[in-house]
Parts: C-alpha cells; structure tokens; sequence
C-alpha cells in the first residue's frame, strides 16, 4: 500500500535517556527528522497497574512518573501528546473478542 508506514517495536529502556545524548537518543532523533508523519502512535505499555486490558482514551492524558530514584529534572518533564479517543475504540473494536476497557484516568507512562 503506497504511502503505508513499517510497524516498529523498540523499548523504552533506561528513563534517564530522556536527559542524555547517546546513540538511542540521536536514533530516536533521527526518526523524528525523517520525512515520513504516522497519523497516530500505537504504544504498548506494561506500567499499568491495574486488572484486565484498558486502552488510554483521552484526549490529553497526563504524563505519568511510575518510576523513583532518579534526579529531579527527570520527574518535571512533561509529555503533552495528543489522545484519540475515537481511535482508542476502533482499538478496542479490532481487538475482539477480548475484554479491553477505555481509560480515562492514568494517562501516558514514562515509557511511551
């Protein structure tokens, strides 16, 4: 399908990259600068903690800090990514027949 983007999986790994210049970084940078512009991000996510499968379906979720003994600078970084909540259901809808719940509460871990 012309104009199609590859599907990617790559870890967070450590959250201090989020303040460090080093080759995950520069790569994630690099990404950013191509041309290419997905209309929407899919992100998997094991930070939550709650029973079941939910999707986040909000339209601004808050940026969650689920993680300690890091320096300070890296807890007020915040990550205003725009939510879907129509997308979220069309989630929900194509990953039937399981039991996915919608989400409006937790928001965007340190890993997304």
């Amino acid at each position: 399908m012309p104009g199609s983007m590859p599907a990617v999986f790559i870890g967070h790994g450590n959250p201090m990259n989020t303040l460090l210049d080093n080759a995950y970084t520069r790569g994630w940078a690099a990404i950013g600068r191509g041309d290419s512009r997905p209309k929407a991000v899919l992100s998997v996510s094991a930070h939550w903690y709650i029973p079941g499968t939910s999707v986040t379906a909000m339209p601004a979720p808050r940026t969650i800090h689920d993680f300690g003994g890091f320096p300070q600078e890296l807890y007020r970084i915040d990550y205003p990514a725009p939510g879907d909540p129509g997308l979220a259901e069309h989630v929900r809808d194509l990953l039937a027949p399981m039991s996915v719940g919608s989400d409006g509460d937790w928001g965007l871990d340190h890993g997304t």
